[in-house]
């Protein structure tokens, strides 16, 4: 019987396309050799990480989805995961590895990566649905600017003046 599972990948956020080609590559033979199979190979994309990891800031994000017999998975783990940790230790910071329900569908939800966010306000205004944030006139890039609010006299406080003087008395004076 198979087994499917999925493992997230945490690269560096300055992974080239044939480095990933190459973990890509990699994973799949190591899937293969143990008479397992690949269901999906997905780039998330690059993410802002809530901590550094290795003094870095983001990261770029792989879902790998196969399916393995249940006699090699003891064998597959131990190699994935030298895969991992020496051959590409350069390249990936993290993983994690999941169990998957055989039952459960293999669709998902994926946060919206660095490389999909909007790049101008308007934009993001418009998809965050503040379109009376955004001026009416087109003539300029800079958002139209209310006028200030009224301000209210509440209360009239009468202030107390209190003139200091300072007397020199000069050295003739005191004798």
């Amino acid at each position: 019987m198979l087994q499917r599972y999925e493992t997230l990948i945490l690269s560096i956020p300055e992974i080239t396309n044939d480095e990933s080609k190459a973990i890509e590559a990699a994973i799949e033979k190591t899937v293969k050799s143990t008479k397992g199979s690949v269901i999906s190979y997905d780039r998330w994309g690059k993410y802002r990480l809530a901590y550094p990891i290795q003094k870095n800031d983001y990261g770029v994000y792989y879902l790998v989805r196969y399916e393995l017999p249940e006699d090699s998975k003891t064998s597959f783990f131990d190699s994935i995961e030298s895969l991992f940790t020496i051959k590409h230790a350069d390249l990936v910071m993290r993983t994690m590895t999941v169990a998957l329900n055989p039952t459960d569908s293999l669709e998902y939800e994926r946060p919206e990566s660095l490389e999909e966010t909007p790049k101008d306000v308007e934009s993001f205004l418009r998809k965050n649905k503040m379109e009376g944030l955004i001026s009416k006139d087109n003539s300029g890039d800079a958002p139209a600017v209310s006028a200030a609010p009224e301000e209210k006299v509440v209360e009239v406080v009468k202030e107390e003046v209190v003139n200091d003087t300072n007397e020199k008395v000069s050295d003739a004076e005191e004798n």
